[in-house]
């Protein structure tokens, strides 16, 4: 559970920069667009008043809910985007992480996730950190047989266990993909706290 904490805070901590300069960009879209929609209707409402009172309070009306929407709109739409950004961001820090969190991690999922006889497949990118010496160290901690894979996977960080006809995909973009599942609304709530409050 530590290392999901500290996955989650430094998804936190790195998105919070990035969340205000977003924030910031569409409150003033949606400023606009309320700005618009409410000249739209005053024009609206003088020409209405001309052809007829009631015919123009009910395109006035209809006018304003559908502006309305299109503002919640955009901003869910901003706000996904930079739930989005916040877990991509939340990958590139994970496989930039030093060797030794980096192993850490790697480790845990390896204790987590693996099974005996597994072959262990790394990404090109960690082959000079995930050796065949930390997979034998792993396997005699974890009491199995493990194997470091010829072949180099095409994704950028975690590991994928092959093992008794089952891959098991811990890379660690599928690894996010699930915790942003159980997550995304966790993350929502911090991330835009503000908004919700103003």
């Amino acid at each position: 559970m530590e290392g999901k904490d500290t996955i989650i805070n430094k998804i936190m901590s790195d998105a919070d920069s990035q969340a205000e300069e977003i924030l910031a960009q569409a409150k003033a879209k949606a400023e606009a667009q309320v700005k618009k929609a409410l000249d739209e209707s005053e024009a609206l409402q003088a020409d209405a008043a001309k052809k007829a009172e009631d015919a123009g309070s009910e395109l006035i009306t209809r006018r304003l809910t559908v502006a309305g929407l299109d503002v919640k709109k955009q901003m869910l739409a901003v706000k996904k985007e930079l739930i989005d950004a916040s877990f991509a961001k939340a990958e590139s820090v994970l496989a930039g992480l030093e060797d030794d969190d980096y192993l850490k991690l790697i480790s845990a999922m390896l204790a987590k996730s693996a099974s005996d006889g597994d072959t262990v497949t790394v990404s090109a990118k960690d082959k000079s950190r995930i050796t065949a010496d930390f997979i034998k160290k792993q396997s005699k901690k974890l009491g199995i047989s493990l194997t470091l894979g010829k072949e180099y996977g095409d994704f950028d960080g975690g590991i994928i266990l092959t093992g008794g006809g089952v891959d098991k995909n811990l890379t660690l973009e599928v690894e996010l993909k699930l915790l942003y599942d159980e997550i995304q609304a966790d993350v929502a709530a911090i991330l835009f706290k503000e908004t919700e409050n103003a």
